[in-house]
């Protein structure tokens, strides 16, 4: 089996459809194919993912890989290929849908950081962008419980938050001149703040490995995205390292991301 270089969606659909039958998984309320696979962000070292939503808990009797306190993951290697098979509980998936539901937003005294756990802000976004497997009814209703545009502005919440922290190391680094370290960490504030401008054109892969081939597939249909991507390319790729040149670096790079969380604030006050 090739990966998504070679193969279409069904070709993808049709082998994960094979690994679950032989896992027994004809109780699951809904099966989905979901990763950086189905949305095209995949290479060929890329893992398989596959998501499967029981009506009951997990059984002791799944030869688990990793169990969690929601969820469950199954590691196998089928034909060369790895897949990742997780189990969520409906009543799991259903917690995680009312804390999203809860999730406190347009307040700036809240620190949202971390309300999501990785797992949960994972399970999110893989369902939102999976494509069905079994039982596609059940698989669009649970779809349909998650309120993307809320999740994306979660995203964009932490990434700024995360800009911000950046940011401010930055100019204390730069003025104690700790030129190497504020080079770093300005960086750092350009990637999240990259970032935040993905969530806030709705964007849920939060993937820092995707970042440019996001922002890429984003200014095929933004044109305004294209000099951001490519601004961004350079100052990710090259930082000067003489005393001088570093400082410039740092200076611009905080004025380059500052512009990138303004535009992000922005779009999402309309």
């Amino acid at each position: 089996m090739s990966t998504a270089d070679t193969y279409e969606l069904a070709e993808l659909r049709k082998a994960a459809i094979a690994v679950l039958s032989g896992l027994s998984a004809g109780h699951a309320m809904a099966a989905w194919l979901s990763g950086s696979l189905v949305e095209g962000l995949g290479n060929p070292s890329s893992d398989v993912d596959i998501f499967v939503a029981l009506p009951g808990l997990i059984s002791e009797d799944l030869p688990l890989t990793r169990r969690g306190e929601d969820h469950g993951i199954l590691g196998l290697v089928e034909g060369g290929v790895r897949y990742d098979v997780e189990y969520w509980p409906h009543a799991d998936i259903m917690n995680l849908k009312r804390k999203l539901d809860q999730l406190p937003i347009n307040d700036p005294q809240r620190n949202n950081l971390h309300f999501l756990t990785y797992w949960e802000s994972e399970f999110i976004h893989r369902l939102l962008v999976g494509s069905p497997l079994l039982n596609e009814e059940e698989f669009r209703r649970l779809q349909g419980l998650f309120d993307a545009a809320r999740f994306a502005r979660y995203l964009m919440d932490t990434a700024i938050r995360r800009a911000d922290d950046a940011f401010d190391d930055a100019v204390g680094m730069l003025r104690a001149g700790q030129m190497r370290m504020a080079a770093l960490r300005a960086r750092d504030a350009l990637g999240f703040s990259a970032d935040a401008l993905l969530h806030a054109h709705g964007v849920t892969n939060d993937k820092t490995k995707f970042r440019l081939a996001k922002l890429d597939r984003l200014a095929d249909t933004h044109a305004a995205i294209r000099p951001v991507a490519d601004r961004l390319w350079r100052a990710e790729a090259f930082i000067p390292d003489t005393p001088p040149e570093t400082r410039a670096y740092v200076e611009e790079a905080l004025r380059f991301s500052s512009e990138m969380t303004e535009r992000a604030q922005d779009r999402v006050r309309g």
